[in-house]
């Protein structure tokens, strides 16, 4: 990705450029590997809606983040959809529901039920990580999966002969919930 005035440019060839509103802009940072942009509740990105970003069998979202211990419980990384919208997906960084201290990930998939997967072990602050949340519907099996820095924290498995994620039409927010 790359900064063009208030764009970040798809370097995939599919041209989902993420663009954002003046005053809600991310800044630009070092990252893990060349630039990042320090996201949050009022620094987003948007891409709109395209058929590429459409998934409902299979889907991969990854994400480095850098967490500096400051974020809001529920800080999307990326989201298409969401609970109000009954469709789509979401990864997200949030406190752990067993240590609220802890900060772990989650991947969710949105259809007529939530369908949701959290790493089992917190996401360290103040160091790069790496998130990816995979989505594979195999015969009846729909089959989610969380990985933090490349090993494989957790997996949910659900039998059911529909996807389990619905289409969604809505835009993808990089670093802020959908209204």
């Amino acid at each position: 990705e790359k900064l063009v005035g208030d764009k970040s440019i798809d370097s995939s060839g599919n041209l989902n450029h993420a663009s954002c509103e003046s005053g809600t802009c991310p800044e630009k940072a070092d990252g893990k590997y060349g630039n990042s942009f320090l996201i949050g509740e009022k620094a987003f990105f948007t891409v709109n809606h395209s058929a590429s970003l459409a998934a409902t069998i299979s889907l991969t979202v990854s994400a480095w983040i850098y967490p500096t211990g400051d974020e809001s419980l529920y800080q999307k990384i990326v989201e298409k959809g969401g609970a109000e919208k009954s469709s789509g997906y979401d990864l997200e960084y949030n406190s752990s529901s067993t240590d609220p201290t802890a900060r772990i990930a989650r991947f969710n998939l949105w259809g007529t039920s939530q369908v949701a997967v959290d790493t089992r072990t917190a996401v360290p602050i103040g160091n790069w990580s790496y998130l990816v949340g995979t989505y594979e519907k195999i015969g009846a099996q729909n089959i989610v999966k969380i990985y933090l820095n490349g090993v494989l924290e957790n997996e949910n498995i659900v039998s059911s002969a529909a996807p389990v994620m619905d289409l969604s039409y809505n835009n993808l927010f990089i670093g802020k919930a959908t209204a």
